[in-house]
């Protein structure tokens, strides 16, 4: 497990089961998608490490957790006059916070990767054509 993996895990449960026990204002159910993403994002490797993520870890885990934090805080604000500090409402606002947590952990990831965002549909790890025979000449397609 990379260093930032915990911290991401961590969050994805705060979301999970604050996004299922605490209100569900919104946007809640994207957050708790993203959770279950990114947890599959952080586990993936450990339970099958022959398999290769398309993208650079860091990359997938800022997506997700951009949109875990994102849909979070948006339900944030348009619940945010509702709320009336009970359970369901601490569980909520723990949810939010997890997906704040989901993000960073995913830019500290793609920080310690040197910091390229990459979500192309491009091969993460194709550096280019490495001989001559990798090239199709010209006016053949």
């Amino acid at each position: 497990m990379r260093p930032n993996d915990p911290l991401a895990l961590i969050g994805a449960v705060i979301v999970i089961v604050g996004g299922i026990l605490g209100h569900s204002y919104a946007l809640t159910g994207f957050a708790i998608l993203a959770a279950l993403a990114m947890a599959l994002v952080v586990l993936l490797p450990s339970l099958a490490p022959g398999l290769r993520l398309p993208r650079t870890h860091g990359s997938l885990m800022l997506a997700i957790g951009g949109v875990a934090a994102a849909a979070m805080v948006l339900s944030l604000i348009i619940a945010g006059l509702g709320l009336f500090v009970g359970l369901r409402d601490l569980l909520f606002l723990a949810a939010v916070a997890g997906g704040l947590v989901m993000a960073w952990a995913g830019w500290r990831e793609l920080s310690d990767e040197g910091g390229t965002f990459s979500l192309s549909w491009t091969d993460a790890g194709s550096a280019g054509p490495t001989t001559p025979d990798d090239v199709d000449p010209p006016g053949r397609a």
